[in-house]
């Protein structure tokens, strides 16, 4: 009796070890839930995704390193990639100007700012002066930039919280939690942007590229276009383009995307013009991401509100 008792704890030890080592087995060959590859075409789109994703998603942003992407022409090998991707996050309003020359599925491309057509802008003008011809000129074509009226930063995030959602719909409750919680600093920085009041009786604003569109018509920051950049220098060309823009009796503002030299920091002070940094996003900032580059806008333009 003794010995079918123990043959039977035996078996039972034997049966328990092999289970043991199927569940051990299955564990170990249980291949790790896969990430899904998501491609931004510009840094805000990378930011929200990266904010709603997280380490959920393997986030590609190839034109990064680019300081308009805009500009940016994908290579051989970035087009392949694209093309084995799960999903590709897109600006739309014209900003992807090498879509035409690349094939993607349609069902793996987003445009976020699909269904926007009527919040859409033209390009506006660029002022230009030379010898007492010159004027105003009207650039066909939609405004890129739009981003800096943060409705559409909170519209464009939403569609790509949806995306994430249908390509990981395991993952859709932590996506909306992240979702909510950019939404909410967005939010609060548009309504902070909406408090701006700059007078145009009193006040003057010249933007040194066209590109200002979207906040310009989201705050009420009209003004005139140049096509100046940062790095160029001070001289009499630049210097009568001011005087045939510039109003009598306003404060003037050049709003420029980076820092301008020195030279030309100094020229236009001579004039009266106050130089202010109003950085438009175009590339991935260094040390300060999204929210705190436009939160530093803000406080450069709060500046000129308190005139």
């Amino acid at each position: 009796m003794k010995k079918i008792i123990l043959s039977f704890v035996l078996l039972t030890f034997v049966f328990a070890c092999k289970d043991q080592e199927k569940e051990s087995a299955s564990v170990e060959t249980k291949e790790p839930e896969k990430q899904p590859v998501v491609y931004v075409s510009n840094y805000p789109l990378y930011y929200f995704a990266n904010k709603i994703g997280e380490d959920i998603i393997d986030l590609r942003f190839p034109a990064s390193n680019e300081t308009d992407p805009s500009d940016w022409v994908p290579g051989a090998e970035n087009i392949v990639k694209m093309q084995q991707a799960d999903l590709i996050l897109l600006n739309g309003a014209t900003f992807e100007k090498w879509l035409n020359n690349v094939t993607l599925k349609d069902e793996d491309m987003v445009n976020t700012t699909e269904g926007m057509s009527d919040k859409m802008l033209p390009l506006g003008e660029k002022f230009t002066h030379s010898h007492g011809e010159g004027g105003e000129h009207t650039h066909e074509g939609t405004a890129s930039i739009t981003w800096l009226d943060l409705s559409l930063a909170i519209a464009q995030a939403e569609k790509v919280n949806e995306a994430l959602k249908k390509e990981a719909p395991g993952k859709s409750e932590d996506f909306q939690a992240n979702f909510e919680k950019l939404k909410n600093g967005l939010s609060e920085l548009h309504k902070n942007y909406q408090k701006l009041e700059i007078d145009p009786e009193k006040v003057q604003l010249i933007y040194s590229h066209p590109v200002y569109q979207y906040l310009q018509n989201a705050y009420g920051l009209k003004g005139e276009n140049l096509h100046w950049e940062p790095s160029d220098g001070w001289d009499k060309n630049k210097k009568h383009e001011i005087e045939h823009l510039a109003k009598k009796g306003k404060k003037t503002y050049l709003v420029w995307e980076d820092e301008p030299t020195k030279a030309m920091k100094e020229g236009l002070e001579e004039m009266g013009v106050t130089s202010v940094v109003v950085n438009p996003l175009f590339g991935q900032p260094e040390n300060l991401d999204m929210q705190e580059v436009l939160f530093k806008n803000l406080q450069n333009l709060q500046k000129i509100s308190e005139e």
